[in-house]
């Protein structure tokens, strides 16, 4: 997973090449949630106590949630790259755009 201010050029540069070549408004998720999403899709039985006390927690964001994680031992970075996306079974999209 490239780093959060890769990511978030990437997805600007995504985003701009497909509105510049069609009708269609896109909307990307921030890059700090994608990166969080990339380690909750990748993650395993190690992040379930981390998710259920998020799912209960007062504060709904994403500091808390990487705070949560990281009080149970779970470096989200580290989670988004276990499994290379080379890997990954649901790899259906490859973020190296040609337009």
């Amino acid at each position: 997973m490239p780093p959060v201010p890769r990511l978030r050029r990437m997805l600007a540069e995504t985003v701009r090449a497909v509105e510049a070549r069609s009708r269609v408004e896109v909307v990307a998720d921030s890059a700090r949630w994608s990166a969080i999403q990339c380690a909750l899709l990748r993650g395993d039985e190690r992040i379930g106590p981390a998710l259920a006390e998020a799912s209960c927690a007062p504060e709904q964001s994403f500091t808390a949630l990487q705070r949560i994680l990281q009080k149970h031992g779970q470096n989200p970075r580290q989670l988004a790259d276990e499994c290379p996306v080379e890997d990954a079974p649901w790899k259906v999209v490859d973020i190296r755009c040609r337009f």
